[in-house]
């Protein structure tokens, strides 16, 4: 894979910006090195351009002290310098995580604080680019992060479909600088006098990709010159692998409905064990499951048709298919709450109580058929409008003057994979009720009323 520099993105940009007629673009800004050297080169290309340039920068409220804050504010007062120098419209925000919210989010995720930071870090970027209707939005990951997290994913045992590297484009996120050196970035950050931070974390060995960064790089760079070239080169011969996985897998894709996920079961016994292994990993990515499953335990359940039970998710053989359940347990995530109701069984919430009922009710919802989904919605969410066209729940909730940090409590009911109500009554909103949702119906139908707590204790 070709290194690039600094200049030639520059110059990439400004005629991708051009052709593409883009008014609003976006970044996320650190204060380190790599962003502000993203974030110098956005600002030259936006001036050229004529395009609106945001930024957000994140206050993770992780280190001891003031430090991770004065960075925050360091990029904000480069961006107020910058937009006068320039006369360049520069529209800056800071967002500062809550104290203690990275620990919470890492315990619930069963995973380390850095996965978590990135969790809760990509869940602002994404609601930053959907709130200003930004066409993409720019981070600056560079050759050398590309290369930890090669490394990271080998020793981590991930399958040849997770070993691929950081991918320059991904939905509304771009990484120009994925080809260039870090060496290049600090190189250009002397010569145009840009100033940066330096995270004093990033020398720690307390962390999985620091180890990797500052004991394994030195001993490789000492011992086996070449060896950036070769991973790189490596990364891309498993590309085709990958492509020719996905060709495999699109004939025999998984359904949803009803919060399940299922496969015919004969479809995915003829198909290769790589390939229906490969089907068990993207499936427990797409249903959001945050337990790391062992491969042992995924073959075993290929090999040996047997049913798998974790924590938080179920592969089981039932009625000819496999199917993929997650538990029957309220979980609070990083981007909200989501719980799989089986039954007709009263759940608490933090913000509310879910109550069924068999007959219909002032105030209850429905019917519904059993499995119903309960949870708060995503960015790409849309529900049926009367004239028979849908809507983003999020464009509603703008319509609805809901402000951005209530909208992740509203919860949303999903029935066989169509979402059919916005319960916002029990938060201080309105509500929204597809009354002929097209699910399917069974036996097991319910009514449902969501009370905010206060209101369900005066009935007790």
């Amino acid at each position: 894979m070709k290194e690039s520099t600094v200049q030639q993105v520059k110059e990439s940009l400004v005629c991708e910006l051009a052709q593409s007629n883009t008014t609003k673009v976006g970044a996320g800004v650190s204060g380190g090195p790599d962003s502000m050297v993203l974030l110098s080169v956005l600002i030259e290309v936006c001036q050229k351009t004529g395009t609106e340039l945001y930024v957000l920068t994140i206050d993770h409220n992780m280190r001891s002290g003031t430090v991770s804050a004065e960075d925050s504010d360091f990029v904000l007062d480069y961006c107020k310098k910058a937009s006068e120098k320039y006369n360049l419209p520069i529209r800056a925000e800071k967002k500062t995580i809550p104290a203690g919210q990275i620990k919470k989010i890492a315990d619930e995720r069963k995973k380390g604080s850095e996965e978590a930071a990135r969790a809760a870090r990509y869940s602002l970027f994404e609601e930053f680019a959907e709130k200003n209707k930004l066409s993409c939005f720019f981070l600056a990951h560079n050759q050398n992060d590309n290369l930890e997290t090669l490394i990271q994913r080998f020793l981590q045992g991930s399958p040849v479909t997770a070993s691929l590297g950081i991918s320059e484009r991904r939905g509304v996120f771009l990484r120009p600088l994925i080809n260039v050196s870090k060496e290049q970035i600090l190189q250009y950050a002397e010569k145009e006098q840009i100033p940066y931070r330096i995270d004093s974390t990033n020398l720690s060995c307390d962390y999985f990709r620091n180890r990797i960064r500052n004991k394994l790089f030195p001993v490789l760079d000492e011992f086996f010159p070449g060896w950036k070239t070769g991973v790189l080169s490596g990364a891309a011969k498993n590309s085709e692998y990958a492509e020719l996985m996905e060709k495999l897998m699109q004939d025999c894709s998984w359904q949803h409905g009803n919060g399940i996920f299922f496969i015919d079961e004969t479809v995915f016994d003829s198909c290769e064990q790589a390939v229906r292994i490969s089907l068990l990993y993207r499936v427990l990515q797409e249903c959001g499951c945050r337990d790391r499953i062992r491969y042992e335990a995924l073959r075993n359940t290929v090999l040996c048709g047997k049913d798998f039970v974790s924590s938080e998710i179920q592969i089981v053989r039932r009625n000819n298919r496999i199917c993929v359940i997650k538990n029957d347990t309220e979980r609070e995530t990083p981007d909200g709450f989501f719980y799989l109701a089986l039954q007709n069984k009263d759940v608490r919430f933090n913000d509310f109580l879910l109550r069924f009922s068999d007959t219909p009710h002032d105030g209850f919802f429905g019917p519904f058929a059993l499995p119903l989904v309960v949870r708060n919605s995503q960015s790409a969410d849309k529900i049926k409008c009367a004239d028979g066209k849908y809507k983003l729940i999020s464009r509603i909730y703008s319509d609805w003057k809901v402000p951005l940090e209530k909208r992740k409590r509203i919860p949303v009911v999903e029935v066989s994979g169509i979402i059919v109500l916005i319960a916002g009554s029990c938060l201080g909103c309105k509500n929204w009720f597809v009354a002929d949702s097209e699910f399917q119906k069974n036996a097991e139908m319910t009514y449902i009323k969501f009370e905010s707590l206060s209101a369900a204790q005066e009935d007790t």
